[in-house]
């Protein structure tokens, strides 16, 4: 199930065109350049409930980052932000294999930092996958 999460997140994120973005980094494929870019990860909880149904539930956030380079502004990194956010909206399902995936609430920009000449604006999207 797991695997076909970060499938359907990957792809969609891949195949997105994100205006102000040059490079998309993901685990064990990073992003080297000086640019704007987003890094994504998947973290996923370790509670596991059961619908109605008997499906397993399973619970986490898609955490992508806006990386600009330091000195550019917040405002760039907020458009960006929310081109991400509109990319998974509240009740888009996505299926890979056997897995449907659900993005039941709307994703959040969380606090920003900098670090080595890099401004970070992290966005979390909750999500459920609802397994078979």
């Amino acid at each position: 199930m797991e695997n076909d999460l970060r499938k359907a997140v990957y792809n969609r994120i891949k195949d997105a065109t994100i205006t102000g973005i040059v490079g998309k980094s993901f685990p064990n494929k990073p992003y080297s350049g000086e640019k704007n870019y987003i890094r994504t990860n998947i973290i996923a909880f370790q509670n596991q409930s059961f619908s109605f149904s008997g499906k397993a539930l399973l619970t986490g956030i898609v955490q992508v980052d806006v990386v600009i380079k330091d000195g550019i502004g917040e405002g760039e990194a907020i458009e960006i932000a929310e081109q991400i956010i509109n990319l998974f909206l509240p009740n888009l399902y996505l299926m890979e294999g056997t897995t449907q995936i659900g993005f039941l609430k709307r994703g959040s920009i969380g606090a920003s930092l900098t670090e080595q000449g890099s401004y970070t604006l992290p966005i979390q999207i909750p999500y459920t996958i609802i397994g078979g």
